[in-house]
C-alpha cells in the first residue's frame, strides 16, 4: 500500500538530489572555472564547504528527527532543494558558488538520505530489507 508509494516518492527525491544535483554539478566543473575566470582546481574546492555543513549537520537532523514529523522535515528539504536548483542557474561568481554549495548542503541533510532511512524504518516493519 502506501509504504510503498512512500518507498517510490523517496527513491525519485533521492534521484533528484542526489543523482541530478549533488553527482551532475562536477560535470559543469570545467566551464565554471572558464566561466568565473579562476584558476583549475578552485571550483572542485567549493564542493568541500558541502560535504563539511552535511557532517556538521547530519548529527543535529537525527536529533531534530527524533523530535519532529519526519515528514515535515523531509518537505523542508525538498523546497529549500528546489530553491537552491533555481538559485543555481543565477550563480555569476565563484562566491555565490560557495552560498549555493552551502544551501544544498543545508536542504540535503534535511531531505537526504538520513531522513529518509528514517522514515522507511518507521513505516516498513515487513520487507524492510527489500524497500
Amino acid at each position: 500500500g502506501y509504504n510503498w508509494i512512500a518507498l517510490l516518492c523517496l527513491t525519485l527525491i533521492y534521484f533528484a538530489s542526489n543523482g541530478y544535483g549533488y553527482l551532475s554539478i562536477p560535470f559543469f566543473y570545467p566551464e565554471l572555472t572558464k566561466f568565473f575566470n579562476v584558476p583549475n582546481g578552485v571550483v572542485p574546492q567549493t564542493a568541500g564547504v558541502m560535504t563539511l555543513i552535511i557532517a556538521f549537520l547530519s548529527p543535529l537532523v537525527g536529533l531534530i528527527l527524533d523530535r519532529f514529523n519526519p515528514k515535515y522535515i523531509l518537505i523542508l528539504g525538498v523546497v529549500l532543494l528546489s530553491i537552491m536548483q533555481f538559485y543555481f542557474t543565477k550563480i555569476e561568481n565563484i562566491d555565490q558558488l560557495k552560498y549555493f554549495y552551502a544551501g544544498y548542503a543545508v536542504a540535503l541533510s534535511l531531505g537526504g538520505f538520513i531522513t529518509s532511512t528514517f522514515i522507511l524504518n518507521n513505516w516498513f516493519n515487513k520487507y524492510r530489507g527489500i524497500a
